[in-house]
């Protein structure tokens, strides 16, 4: 089977406009019905799709999945003892549940949050709020609520540190970043969503880490961040955190980036894809502050999930949608009959006889794709 991209491409218009509703497809831990078959054996070993929904993007927080189908609406699945499904209670669902939202953009989840883009712009979160990164100015709720201080938003990331850190960023339409939540390193300006982006600068693309959050300009295609760098997370040349955007070092240019566990890895337009950060379930070596190249390619998708546990997995698919993963496999996580791990070194082929469209953004021991 064959993949074509990671889901992640959402319009103030319709849902992932060009982006067409494909079978979604899973794998690895199961412990909370994180697959949505209907059971909770773990780990999920032989990678299937998910019968009867189709979806345009899949996002997985901790253990708890949400999906946006074509029509706008919203299902979501898995653990929800923080309410993060939306569903006015905290009741697990080991199927996907139509949580009743219609007009949706885009959807992101955190470790037990999820936050939703509607139609008009405005953001709406449920599940856990302790770092304020729903943006309600409340605490936490079980259902989708409102979002204040903030609208004509395009694109959202949610982002969690196994460590201890929550925080939401959001792309307006005029190209400025917004976003909430933990403000220790200086990677948002609080819980009251605001906006992070300096003056006139002119963003199209965000990712959050929880701890970090960066984000690709428009006019050099180069990623900026801000916060937590202590371990060269950024990739501005220093380990010194930002409370402001700050360009990477090296003069990268970017098509998509992946956060894991204070690293990054950013797929440049070139097709090649480069590291930074702390070397974490062997997905780079050695540890650099600066971009350094991993594979030449050319891949045209990239995906890094961060464990709860610290360790990650990530994948890139090649422009025939064939998979490829390294790093941490504890799981079955690589979509394989086996378990072993793979550095930076090697990649392996994920998913023996399928290609994928679009790799999954997730934050758990669950992996996936789609395929159209």
């Amino acid at each position: 089977m064959a993949f074509s991209a990671i889901i992640n491409n959402p319009t103030a218009t319709l849902p992932f406009v060009g982006d067409l509703p494909g079978a979604l497809w899973t794998w690895g831990f199961n412990g909370d019905a994180e697959t949505g078959d209907g059971n909770q054996t773990s780990p999920k070993i032989t990678p299937a799709a998910m019968a009867t929904h189709t979806f345009v993007k899949v996002a997985y927080g901790r253990r708890h999945a949400i999906g946006l189908k074509s029509d706008g609406s919203v299902w979501t699945w898995g653990e929800n003892i923080s309410g993060a499904l939306g569903t006015g209670d905290t009741t697990l669902r080991n199927v996907p549940y139509d949580i009743g939202i219609t007009g949706a953009l885009d959807v992101a989840g955190g470790w037990s949050f999820s936050v939703i883009l509607k139609s008009d712009g405005s953001m709406w979160g449920s599940g856990t709020n302790g770092y304020g990164q729903l943006g309600t100015g409340g605490g936490a709720v079980t259902s989708f609520t409102a979002a204040t201080g903030g609208n004509f938003f395009t694109k959202i990331a949610c982002g969690s540190d196994p460590f201890g850190s929550d925080s939401t960023i959001a792309l307006k339409s005029s190209g400025e970043v917004w976003g909430c939540g933990d403000s220790t390193y200086g990677q948002t300006n609080g819980t009251t969503l605001s906006k992070l982006s300096s003056g006139s600068d002119i963003y199209r693309e965000v990712y959050s880490a929880g701890i970090s959050v960066m984000a690709i300009k428009t006019s050099d295609d180069q990623a900026y961040g801000r916060g937590y760098n202590g371990t060269g997370a950024l990739g501005t040349g220093n380990n010194t955190n930002q409370s402001t955007f700050t360009v990477q070092a090296g003069g990268n240019t970017y098509s998509k980036l992946a956060l894991g566990v204070r690293f990054g890895l950013g797929l440049k337009i070139d097709g090649s894809v480069y590291g930074w950060g702390a070397p974490i379930s062997g997905i780079f070596t050695p540890s650099s502050s600066t971009p350094a190249s991993i594979f030449a390619g050319p891949y045209t998708d990239l995906a890094c999930n961060p464990f709860d546990n610290g360790g990650c997995t990530a994948s890139v698919l090649d422009a025939s949608g064939n998979m490829y993963s390294w790093g941490d496999n504890t799981l079955y996580n690589f979509g394989t009959t086996s378990a072993s791990p793979s550095s930076s070194a090697s990649l392996v082929a994920s998913v023996s006889g399928t290609t994928f469209t679009r790799l999954l953004k997730t934050q758990s021991f669950t992996n996936g794709a789609i395929k159209v």
